[in-house]
């Protein structure tokens, strides 16, 4: 995300392994979902900031990335199931 401009609605970044971000030297904030193995999310972090760490997640098996405001629009809470299609 270094040397970007931002996320487009819609887009988002899987990082798998991962457990925890930053936004360090980003330009933008992020929405976070961090998901466990089958992809059930265990924790939400909207509207992170840059230059911000997020905690480290229990449990956490990979992050999504998205623009700001997404977890919002779409709806997205703790125990949905998300399903990845790539293109």
């Amino acid at each position: 995300m270094l040397g970007k401009k931002g996320i487009s609605p819609g887009e988002g970044v899987l990082i798998v392994p991962c457990n925890s971000v930053h936004t360090l030297f980003m330009r933008f904030t992020i929405d976070v979902i961090f998901l466990d193995e089958r992809m059930k999310v265990i924790k939400i972090l909207p509207l992170l900031k840059p230059y911000r760490f997020s905690p480290i997640v229990r449990g956490a098996h990979s992050v999504l990335e998205l623009a700001e405001g997404e977890i919002e629009r779409i709806g997205i809470e703790v125990d949905d199931l998300l399903e990845v299609i790539s293109e």
